[in-house]
């Protein structure tokens, strides 16, 4: 799954994933913004797959190629108390291969789940993985 919170300096909470985790969460507001990243130094020249389901629904299924985060929202099920969120990432590495002192194995990072009534004008909002920006 997933590990303990995390805050960098001036920054939201965020937490790692292994290569696979799962959450459920309350539903708050209408879109559920999405916020997440891989970090392996090697990420340019080895990509890591990421696929995320909302409620078993396939929302993401992409191959990130840089450590910036992707921000995107999906609109959370109506009439439902609470979200199950599922990641699943290619690859894991570890930061003490790397010089580091962390031996965890790390998969993806989200940020705190934040919820929202409407997304940013321009926002990149997706409804499947079939149909996400990300995908085309």
């Amino acid at each position: 799954g997933f590990y303990d919170a995390e805050t960098l300096p001036g920054q939201t909470p965020f937490r790692w994933t292994t290569a696979h985790a799962v959450d459920v969460f309350p539903i708050t507001n209408r879109y559920l913004r999405l916020r997440y990243w891989v970090n392996p130094p090697d990420v340019e020249r080895r990509p890591v797959g990421v696929r995320i389901w909302l409620q078993n629904r396939l929302v993401v299924d992409t191959s990130l190629r840089t450590v910036a985060p992707v921000t995107e929202y999906v609109r959370a099920p109506q009439g439902q108390p609470r979200l199950l969120l599922e990641a699943r990432v290619s690859r894991t590495w570890k930061p003490s291969d790397y010089g580091r002192p962390d031996t965890r194995d790390i998969g993806m990072a989200f940020e705190e789940w934040t919820f929202v009534a409407e997304p940013p004008p321009g926002a990149a909002v997706v409804t499947d993985a079939l149909q996400s920006p990300r995908s085309r």
